[in-house]
C-alpha cells in the first residue's frame, strides 16, 4: 500500500482480515459463499405484502481533460478492468443481482437524475428519473430530497391502490443476503 499521505488512491486489492472479522454479528464471506448460503425457498421467506428496495444512484464521467490519455482510473479484479463508471455499475448489478437471489418478489428502484446515461437489465429493477442536484458535493442532501421525492408520488398512489408495499431505502453497495421481509411480518406497523 502507499503511504497514508500519497495523493493517488490504490488501484488493487489487498487481502487480509476483513473488517468486523471473527465478530459473531458479522458474516464473513470468501468468494461466492454467502451467495451459496442464501435459501431461496426457505421458510422465513415473507409472503405478507411487498418489499421494494430504494436507492439513489448516479454516475460522474471522467474528467475531459484526460480524454486522450490512458486512463489511470482503470482497475482489475480478477479477468475484469473497470473504469470509475464501470466500477460503479458493476457495484449496482451485484447489488440488484443479491436482491434478486435473496428475495425473488422484491423489486429495486433507482432514483436517479432525469439527464442519467446509465440502464440496468434487471427485470426487477426499474430506474425513476428524480429532478435534482446530484453533484458530488451535493449527493447526500439531494438523497434525501430523492427519497422525499419518492414518498410524495407514493403516497398519491396509495390513495388508488390497496397492495401493501414495504420500502427499505439503502445504499447500493450493499449485499442482501437474506430474505428481510420478516422484519414487516414482525413488525406490521
Amino acid at each position: 500500500m502507499p503511504p497514508p499521505n500519497a495523493l493517488k488512491r490504490p488501484d488493487r486489492l489487498v487481502l487480509g482480515p476483513a473488517a468486523g472479522q471473527g465478530r459473531p454479528d458479522r458474516l464473513q464471506c470468501q468468494g461466492l459463499k454467502a451467495v451459496n448460503k442464501i435459501g431461496v425457498s426457505s421458510e422465513r421467506n415473507y409472503s405478507g405484502g411487498h418489499v421494494t428496495f430504494v436507492t439513489v444512484f448516479t454516475t460522474y464521467d471522467s474528467d475531459s481533460a484526460e480524454a486522450g490519455k490512458v486512463s489511470s482510473d482503470v482497475v482489475t479484479v480478477g479477468k475484469h478492468s473497470y473504469s470509475k463508471v464501470g466500477r460503479s455499475m458493476a457495484i449496482l448489478n451485484t447489488f440488484i443481482s443479491f436482491i434478486e437471489v435473496s428475495m425473488p418478489r422484491s423489486n429495486v428502484i433507482i432514483l436517479a437524475d432525469p439527464n442519467s446515461k446509465f440502464s440496468v437489465n434487471h427485470g426487477s429493477a426499474a430506474i425513476l428519473p428524480i429532478e435534482g442536484n446530484y453533484s458530488r458535493g451535493n449527493l447526500m442532501l439531494q438523497r434525501i430530497r430523492s427519497y422525499i421525492a419518492f414518498l410524495e408520488l407514493r403516497l398519491e398512489e396509495l390513495e388508488t391502490v390497496e397492495d401493501v408495499n414495504h420500502f427499505i431505502f439503502t445504499d447500493s453497495d450493499i449485499a442482501v443476503v437474506t430474505d428481510l421481509g420478516h422484519i414487516f411480518e414482525r413488525y406490521p406497523h
